[in-house]
């Protein structure tokens, strides 16, 4: 996911999508685990995923490697 706009930047827009995305997941398609590769510099995006309980699995070529599952998906609602 990309807000390619900077003057977009900061209006929780990725936070709207990315919950958004979750519930689709999880409750649509009835995804049990979502991965996520982010580039280790782009804080902004790490935060976000770190904010949305998504567990770090450590950094692999330059990428912070997110994961959540259905369950802990579940926990993060309450």
């Amino acid at each position: 996911m990309a807000i390619g706009n900077p003057k977009n930047w900061g209006k929780k827009i990725g936070y709207s999508a990315l919950k958004s995305i979750l519930h689709k997941a999880f409750f649509g398609w009835r995804i049990n685990k979502l991965v996520a590769k982010i580039h280790i510099e782009n804080e902004r995006s790490i935060n976000l995923f770190k904010h949305l309980s998504f567990k770090n699995n450590g950094v692999k070529n330059s990428h912070v490697i997110f994961s959540i599952t259905f369950d802990e998906y579940l926990n993060s609602l309450k």
